[in-house]
């Protein structure tokens, strides 16, 4: 389906013209590598030939501009009504609905557009050829119905009718007959290249520039729920039982914590998520008479007073203790009618059994929200799962921009045509902001990049509290030791969330929450050297909301060689390849100077 520019438009965005519309819906049927941009307005200004020191400004637009990136631009003019040319007069069209004519010249108007969008290439992208072509297409005649000769300026190539419509088919075959008789051959274009042009012809896009304007536009944005999540919660309500699997950002934890509210004004729900810090967040934020907010080893000691045996090798031993003391549910006090679940891939495949085993004997709902992807805890993924009736999946990520989805899904094999982003002016804001890779050469820079890294946001509006630091590796076996915490005197990390420091931790205790920027430290070919580590990139880089970075020790070439390889599963010979193939395989930015602005 072809990328449509604007997207979801309504019958008053044609202005009447059923011809438009018609060629807007057989458009969007055309193929993904298409970009159709209906009624692209622009303006220009032009000096008084008498009075030199006056200028006026002219307002056009293109019914459509069809960008092609392996061929180039067609500026497509669309007329309804009746169509007459005389040598005497000029072109005449009569407006179908009033009965109206006026004169015109098709083929002028599309050309006009067409040599803007040439003038505005050369302009801003000198370096990229892009081929650009006009074409007119005459809805309510077939070509059966023309009498006498084309216009000198007219071709039977260029030149299109209503009977050139009947299928989504022949529609792209003219369109490469459009590109064939302007000798539009294959250019040398690339996706940054094609999203380049794509923001040129359409550059409201990029309206928010600064990390202040988008985090304002975001307030509100990242609030609201898609139309999807509020239908699933409706859902529910007639589900007692449901898994619900999404991708990082597409609303899990909220949707479950919405859920849960809503439940526990009649009953006593239990919501169990698996980390420390995100059942300390939603204590904080989301708490309220019935609903217990907790996670297993936490419920466990509150309810028996006893403390759990620690270290991974009695995790075998604990998860025994937890599954007995879930099915002595009732002579424990767990007296909650509703249960939900969140990060459940990370739970134990009997404790899932035992707490859904609680819920048929009070009749009380049993929800569970995972990601596959996010599993980074325990040997297994459980079983319970894949054995549920009813299995949900949410797929609108509504966290990040469309940018950080790429670069965090990469690693995991996730495609890249299933990434469906909310539609709203954050995301094409911020749809122009890469994340980036910065490459220092020691620790000194390392610790250098990180403390130029958080000044630049915080000096850009960003809260301290919404920049966080995350490690690939353990605190304990991180590059950055608590002895190098006070990066400087305005920036100090901390382990633990602090009135003005950046909050540091590790990927797994982190997951489930997210920050306005994450910045990741020890990414190294290690991370991406087996399936669990490619998950736990996966779970860091998707807690980023706005911005992503990535601080990246190399003493040496053969450490970023080493880093491609990795990422990509090619063999690079040259710092060169290794870095263009680390930028390709992550879709993000190479960096080494990192006093760069936002």
């Amino acid at each position: 389906m072809a990328i449509m520019i604007p997207a979801n438009e309504t019958l008053d965005d044609f202005n009447g013209s059923l011809g438009e519309m018609r060629l807007s819906e057989l458009f969007k049927e055309l193929p993904d590598d298409y970009y159709i941009f209906h009624s692209a307005r622009w303006n220009k200004r032009y000096q008084l030939e008498r009075r030199p020191e006056r200028k006026r400004v002219e307002w056009h637009e293109a019914d459509f501009l069809i960008f092609y990136p392996p061929k180039g631009v067609i500026s497509l003019e669309v007329k309804d009504g009746g169509i007459l040319y005389d040598r005497n007069c000029g072109w005449t069209q009569v407006n179908r609905a009033t009965g109206s004519s006026k004169i015109i010249d098709p083929m002028y108007q599309a050309q006009r557009s067409m040599f803007y969008i040439v003038d505005l290439l050369k302009e801003k992208l000198p370096d990229v050829f892009c081929p650009v072509s006009a074409a007119v297409w005459f809805t309510s005649a077939d070509k059966e119905g023309v009498r006498g000769e084309y216009p000198n300026n007219y071709h039977e190539e260029n030149v299109l009718w209503a009977n050139d419509m009947a299928s989504v088919n022949q529609v792209q075959r003219k369109l490469e007959g459009i590109f064939q008789f302007f000798d539009q051959t294959r250019f040398n274009v690339d996706e940054e290249s094609t999203r380049a042009i794509v923001n040129l012809i359409a550059p409201e896009f990029g309206a928010f520039e600064s990390a202040r304007t988008v985090r304002m536009a975001s307030e509100r944005l990242f609030q609201r729920m898609t139309d999807e999540q509020t239908c699933l919660l409706d859902y529910l309500d007639e589900q007692q039982v449901a898994a619900i699997h999404g991708n990082a950002g597409t609303g899990k934890t909220m949707l479950a914590i919405q859920k849960a509210q809503r439940l526990a004004e009649d009953d006593k729900v239990l919501f169990l998520c698996f980390n420390a810090f995100l059942k300390e967040h939603l204590q904080e934020h989301y708490a309220c008479p019935n609903l217990t907010i907790t996670n297993l080893d936490s419920l466990y000691t509150q309810k028996t007073r006893k403390m759990l045996p620690l270290g991974a090798e009695n995790a075998k031993e604990k998860a025994a203790i937890l599954y007995e003391f879930l099915c002595d549910w009732q002579q424990n006090g767990l007296d909650y009618k509703h249960i939900i679940i969140d990060e459940g891939q990370d739970f134990v495949n009997d404790h899932l059994e035992a707490l859904h085993a609680i819920t048929l004997e009070t009749d009380g709902c049993f929800y569970v929200f995972y990601d596959k992807n996010q599993f980074v805890q325990g040997e297994s993924l459980p079983t319970w799962i894949d054995d549920m009736d009813c299995r949900l999946v949410l797929n609108r990520n509504c966290r990040n921009t469309r940018e950080i989805a790429l670069t965090s899904t990469r690693p995991v094999g996730i495609s890249e045509k299933k990434i469906r982003m909310r539609i709203d002016a954050l995301e094409a804001a911020a749809a122009i902001t890469k994340p980036r890779m910065f490459f220092m050469k020691d620790k000194e820079s390392v610790l250098a990049a990180l403390d130029a890294r958080i000044s630049k946001y915080v000096q850009a509006g960003v809260p301290r509290e919404e920049i966080v630091v995350l490690t690939m590796r353990t605190l304990e076996s991180s590059i950055i030791s608590p002895d190098d915490y006070r990066l400087s005197r305005k920036n100090v990390l901390s382990a633990d969330r602090a009135s003005g420091k950046i909050l540091f931790t590790t990927i797994r205790k982190f997951k489930g929450l997210e920050a306005e920027v994450i910045i990741c430290v020890d990414t190294d070919a290690q991370t991406f050297s087996s399936e669990r580590n490619r998950n736990a990139f996966y779970v860091g880089t998707s807690r980023a909301k706005l911005f992503l970075e990535m601080i990246v020790l190399a003493e040496s070439d053969d450490d970023i060689i080493a880093l491609s390889n990795a990422i990509s599963g090619g063999k690079a010979s040259n710092r060169a390849r290794a870095m263009a193939a680390i930028a390709s395989g992550l879709k993000l930015k190479p960096e080494h100077d990192a006093e760069k602005d936002i």
